[in-house]
């Protein structure tokens, strides 16, 4: 079962916040952004993987982004220029 306060413990300190990737990648894909809701997300893993190597993906849930999908590669980037910049999540 899916706990929101332990994936939140989970993810401290391991993951940028969702604040933090969106203020760092909706700049660059404004308007370019794929968007998709969660049951299409959930029916179409394996589409949703390949859209999300290619560029973030916004899984919404009732009309409204809840979560972004985005490869390694995006992370790492991100990752690595939130540390080089003393602004980790």
């Amino acid at each position: 079962m899916y706990e929101p306060a332990r994936a939140s413990r989970v993810l401290e300190g391991n993951a940028l916040s969702f604040q933090t990737v969106m203020a760092k990648v909706a700049p660059t894909l404004e308007g370019h952004m794929q968007h998709m809701s969660a049951r299409d997300a959930k029916n179409g893993f394996g589409r949703l993987i390949d859209l999300a190597r290619a560029a973030p993906v916004s899984i919404d849930k009732y009309g409204r982004p809840v979560v972004i999908v985005l490869s390694v590669e995006e992370y790492e980037r991100l990752s690595a220029q939130s540390e080089k910049n003393g602004t980790n999540a």
